[in-house]
C-alpha cells in the first residue's frame, strides 16, 4: 500500500474523500462522456461545491434566507437540494431512473453523484444513456431553485418533468447529429488542395453552394489579466463579391477561443440574414480538428464546438474547411483592425 492510498482512507474516514486518488479517473470519463458540455460543468461544480447555494452566499456576506426554495423547511445544501428534500426525492422516483433515496444521507452528495455517473457509465456499451437522464434530472432541478429564487413562484413538479425531457431531447439530438450528420469532408471549393481530411461537412451536400464565408480571430497576450486585445471578423461573399461582413472586439483568453467566437458568430450572422447554406473557411486546423471530434473537443471550447453544431444542424448545408491565411486575408485584416482600436 502506498503512501498515496493510505492519505485517501485517512481522508474517506474524515469525510473528505472528495480528494480520492480515483477522481483523474472519473474527470476522464466526465469531460470524454456524451453528456452536454453545460452540464459537464455544472456537474464538476456541484461535486467541488462550488455552486452560488444561499449559505455560501451568507458567507460571502450577502444576505439572503438560507431555506431551500422547493420545501421552504431545511438549510439549502448540495446534498439537501439534489437528493435529500422530499419534493426532490419525488422528482428522483418519477423519473425513467426509477431512484429511490434511501439510506444515502450518510454519503455527500459529490460522492454519490459520482459513483452514479459512474455506474451508468458501465452501462452505456448497450446505447442505453441513463447517464443522460441522470444528469438531466439534476440540470432540471438546478433551473428550477434558480427559477423558484430569481422569479418566485411555486413549486410546480409537472414543470421540473418537462425540464427533464426537453433537456434530454436536446442531448439527443446533438448525439444524432453528432453521428449522422457530421462527416469528413471532400475537396469542396478550396485551391490548391486534394486533402480529404481537413475539413467537416455537416449536413447534406455543399456542391452547389455559391456562399462562401471567411471567419478568423485576432487575439494578442497582453500583461492587463482582464484587459486582453482580442476581436473576431467574418466576411460573406457571393460568387466571389462581398455581400456582408463585421468585427468587432471581444473578451478572451486565447487564440483557440477567439477563432471558435469568430465561427460562432459569422455563422450565427449568416443564419439570422436567412443564408442557411455556407462553405466557411478558417486558416485554424485545431478548430475543424475540434469540431469533428465533437464530443470529445478541448473543455476550453466545447461548449461553442457545440453551440456551432447546434446552429449547423438548422440548417440546410454547412461545410467548414481549413485553409491557408491568404484564404482568410480580409476577415484577418478586419479582425485585427477591431482589436488595435478596442471598444
Amino acid at each position: 500500500m502506498s503512501s498515496k492510498s493510505i492519505y485517501a482512507c485517512l481522508l474517506r474516514e474524515n469525510n473528505e474523500d472528495h480528494c480520492d486518488y480515483s477522481s483523474s479517473k472519473f474527470y476522464k470519463l466526465l469531460w470524454h462522456s456524451c453528456l452536454l458540455p453545460k452540464w459537464k460543468i455544472f456537474v464538476w461544480k456541484l461535486i467541488n461545491k462550488a455552486l452560488p447555494l444561499r449559505p455560501r452566499m451568507i458567507r460571502r456576506g450577502i444576505m439572503v434566507d438560507d431555506k431551500c426554495p422547493f420545501c421552504c423547511k431545511d438549510v439549502e445544501t448540495e446534498d439537501h437540494l439534489f437528493r435529500d428534500c422530499e419534493i426532490v426525492q419525488r422528482v428522483w422516483c418519477a423519473s425513467s431512473l426509477g431512484i429511490k433515496i434511501n439510506g444515502a444521507a450518510h454519503i455527500r452528495c459529490g460522492d454519490w453523484v459520482k459513483n452514479f455517473l459512474a455506474y451508468l457509465w458501465k452501462g452505456n456499451k448497450d446505447g442505453r444513456h441513463d447517464d443522460i437522464e441522470f444528469a438531466a434530472v439534476l440540470w432540471a432541478i438546478w433551473v428550477t431553485r434558480n427559477n423558484l429564487v430569481f422569479r418566485g413562484g411555486e413549486v410546480d413538479p409537472t414543470g421540473v418533468m418537462w425540464i427533464i425531457e426537453n433537456q434530454k431531447s436536446m442531448a439527443w439530438a446533438a448525439i444524432d447529429g453528432i453521428k449522422k450528420g457530421i462527416r469528413n469532408g471532400g475537396d469542396v471549393a478550396q485551391e490548391g488542395s486534394s486533402s480529404k481530411t481537413d475539413g467537416v461537412l455537416i449536413k447534406e451536400s455543399i456542391n452547389d453552394c455559391n456562399i462562401h464565408m471567411q471567419v478568423d480571430g485576432a487575439w494578442k497576450k497582453v500583461r492587463r489579466k482582464f484587459d486582453p486585445e482580442a476581436a473576431i471578423g467574418w466576411v460573406i461573399e457571393r460568387n466571389g463579391s462581398v455581400i456582408a461582413e463585421d468585427a468587432s472586439p471581444i473578451r478572451c483568453n486565447s487564440a483557440l477561443k477567439a477563432e471558435v467566437l469568430a465561427l460562432l458568430d459569422g455563422i450565427q450572422q449568416a443564419k439570422n440574414r436567412g443564408w442557411w447554406d455556407l462553405h466557411i473557411m478558417t486558416d485554424s486546423a485545431i478548430l475543424v480538428a475540434a469540431l469533428r471530434s465533437f464530443p470529445n473537443s478541448p473543455f476550453e471550447i466545447a461548449a461553442e464546438c457545440a453551440d456551432i453544431i447546434r446552429i449547423s444542424l438548422g440548417m440546410r448545408n454547412v461545410y467548414i474547411k481549413k485553409c491557408s491565411r491568404n484564404r482568410v486575408r480580409r476577415a484577418h485584416y478586419l479582425a485585427t483592425m477591431a482589436r488595435k482600436n478596442g471598444s
